[in-house]
């Protein structure tokens, strides 16, 4: 055979064979796989959707419990502000209790620091000093027995208390100044504590005069004026006794702190009288009477009538006459 085209024989008229196809049929392939792919797409988008609306829930709870926070929020906020505004008058007061505090505490460690400074509360000369650095001081105990209008210790005490200790009173050889650390003078301005009887006390008052002798000195007589009486009696050795604190208005350089001095208080000044030695005076059957020497040398006993009686001389009213010598006991001479 060759290769030409077949062809049976027939009765009829020559006439070609061909096959033909049915263009819907060819399309259906094509259909089934778009309907499979559109529902696949229907899926995807039933997914999408259920996603979403999940996604939609989700957000909405999550958006209320927002919300329900945001709202307690807003009602601790509040609760909180009622609170501070009904606790805040007691937090002013407590801090300001507090700053007060803190002030004081401030104020103490300033004084702390101010007493760390040694100041001397006058213009005085040391005295007595007794400590080195590095000791420990002890503070003093008691009271200070002072003289009568005076910051002074009343001096010349034997038994000296802790108060007197604390005043200096106790000052002994081996310790100067007593229990103080530090004993101040002022030696340019002296005071003289003197203790007087009752019947002395009686006429001495503020501002009188008084003649103040030093018994290491005898050529020295000090002026001074009566600053103050004390008000009530010191029993020293049995008898009641008053102690005048005495202001020196001028000082001597050999004047020493502690020295004996003797005081004779003016209480009453006679001028142009006529006195005699109070020494010479004694009393005969209840009258004043001295021994007279006469023109002849012998000696002679005349009453008289004795007014003003001072320290060392006694005033005479009548029964002796101006120029008249007396004899002095021999103690007195």
């Amino acid at each position: 055979m060759s290769g030409a085209d077949l062809f049976g024989a027939s009765s009829g008229p020559t006439q070609s064979m061909m096959q033909t196809t049915d263009p819907a049929c060819s399309a259906i392939p094509a259909d089934k796989q778009a309907v499979v792919s559109a529902r696949q797409q229907v899926v995807v988008s039933e997914n999408a959707v259920e996603s979403a609306k999940r996604t939609r829930d989700n957000t909405k709870a999550s958006g209320e419990l927002s919300i329900a926070n945001a709202e307690q929020g807003v009602v601790s906020a509040q609760n909180n502000a009622d609170e501070e505004s009904s606790d805040r008058p007691f937090n002013i007061e407590e801090q300001r209790g507090a700053v007060l505090s803190q002030q004081a505490a401030v104020a103490a460690a300033q004084r702390d620091v101010d007493d760390a400074t040694l100041r001397a509360p006058a213009a005085a000369t040391v005295s007595a000093l007794n400590g080195v650095v590095g000791e420990y001081l002890a503070p003093s105990s008691g009271t200070s027995a002072l003289a009568p209008g005076s910051t002074a210790g009343i001096p010349g005490v034997d038994s000296a208390s802790a108060a007197q200790a604390a005043a200096g009173v106790g000052a002994n050889p081996a310790r100067p100044g007593g229990t103080q650390f530090l004993v101040l003078d002022n030696i340019d301005a002296f005071q003289v504590v003197v203790p007087f009887n009752e019947s002395d006390a009686a006429t001495i008052a503020q501002n009188q005069k008084v003649n103040v002798s030093v018994d290491a000195l005898p050529d020295a007589t000090l002026e001074g004026t009566v600053l103050s009486v004390a008000p009530t009696g010191t029993a020293i050795s049995g008898v009641v006794t008053y102690y005048a604190t005495i202001v020196v208005q001028k000082s001597d350089p050999r004047i020493k702190d502690g020295q004996t001095v003797r005081a004779t208080v003016v209480t009453e000044e006679l001028a142009n009288v006529l006195t005699v030695p109070s020494a010479a005076v004694r009393q005969e059957n209840g009258r004043a009477t001295v021994t007279v020497v006469e023109a002849d040398g012998t000696q002679k006993a005349v009453p008289f009538e004795a007014g003003k009686v001072g320290a060392d001389r006694t005033q005479v009213l009548s029964g002796l006459r101006e120029g008249q010598q007396v004899v002095l006991p021999a103690a007195a001479r």
